[in-house]
C-alpha cells in the first residue's frame, strides 16, 4: 500500500471507533509495514472486522494474518504433543 492508502485505512478505523486514536509511532509502523500489503485486501479485512468486532483491528487483523488461523496452529500442535 502507498502512504495515502494506509492513511485512508487508519482514518476509516478511527471514524468507526470513536475512542480510537493512533499515536505517531503506530502510524509510522503502519507506513513501514503496509508497503508489503495490497490496499483492497486490507480494506476488506478492516471492513469485515468493523462489522463483527466492538474493538479496533490490530495491524495483524487488518493484514488478514489473524483470519488465516496461523496464530492458533502452533497452539493445536502444542496441546496435541502435551496430551500424548
Amino acid at each position: 500500500m502507498e502512504k495515502t492508502e494506509v492513511f485512508k485505512i487508519l482514518m476509516l478505523i478511527e471514524s468507526s471507533y470513536p475512542l480510537c486514536r493512533f499515536r505517531n509511532e503506530t502510524v509510522e509502523q503502519w507506513f513501514r509495514q503496509g508497503n508489503a500489503l495490497i490496499y483492497e485486501d486490507v480494506l476488506h479485512h478492516v471492513c469485515r472486522h468493523i462489522r463483527s468486532r466492538p474493538y479496533p483491528p490490530s495491524f495483524r487483523d487488518a493484514a488478514g494474518f489473524a483470519a488465516e488461523g496461523k496464530s492458533a496452529d502452533w497452539m493445536e500442535e502444542y496441546i496435541l504433543h502435551n496430551e500424548i
